[in-house]
């Protein structure tokens, strides 16, 4: 049916503090930016979306923030257990912010998963609307979502600069990845036999790069 709702997908969105995660979701959400959003501690509260896609369907996205001190940097392993999308976000004006992308969140996450089949990773660039005082080059950038292959996109929780666009390429993307596992969730009630032992052992653990 085109207005068939899938089940709710589970985002985390994490990197260092003060990058502009939260302001991210309340402008995703809410359409708001306040210059005054409180530093969030420990892990923030779930918001969810509803999603259109392409194909008509929709989508809930369960966002989760993230807390990026020192002291709640490495997530609990529940917590993330099924997250199936994680957005990863660095402010351009500091570079020490996208080195820890690269060093310690992307790593962190996906050692503590237990399966990354199908994961789907976005890359943002927030705080573009300071372009003038930029520290990340592009290319850089560019390069590094490349060979994660995630999805990148400079944004600016400030005037809402392609917040929707990635939020919307993560959600089809995941989408796109797991129809034919929908499908056969759908199909399950009428499956004809159980499913032959040779292909169960085809389904060999993908872990990500």
């Amino acid at each position: 049916m085109a207005d068939k709702k899938i089940k709710s997908v589970k985002l985390i969105i994490v990197g260092e503090s003060h990058v502009g995660k939260t302001s991210l979701i309340h402008q995703f959400i809410e359409g708001t930016f306040d210059e005054g959003t409180i530093q969030t501690i420990g892990r923030g509260e779930k918001n969810i979306k509803e999603i259109p896609l392409k194909s008509g369907e929709k989508v809930y996205l369960e966002i989760w923030d993230t807390a990026g001190q020192e002291r709640f940097r490495t997530l609990n392993k529940i917590f993330i257990k099924d997250a199936k999308i994680i957005l990863l976000v660095y402010d351009i004006t500091d570079k020490k912010s996208f080195d820890e992308i690269v060093t310690f969140w992307y790593k962190d996450i996906i050692s503590q998963l237990d399966n990354c089949k199908n994961l789907v990773i976005g890359l943002a660039g927030n705080k573009s609307d300071l372009y003038k005082k930029q520290e990340v080059d592009l290319i850089e950038a560019q390069e590094y979502a490349k060979s994660i292959n995630a999805i990148f996109k400079e944004t600016s929780a400030k005037n809402s600069d392609a917040v929707e666009e990635i939020f919307y390429e993560l959600a089809e993307k995941y989408h796109e990845l797991n129809k034919d596992k929908n499908k056969d969730n759908d199909n399950q009630n009428i499956k004809l036999k159980p499913e032959n032992k040779n292909e169960k052992e085809k389904n060999v653990k993908k872990c990500c790069k």
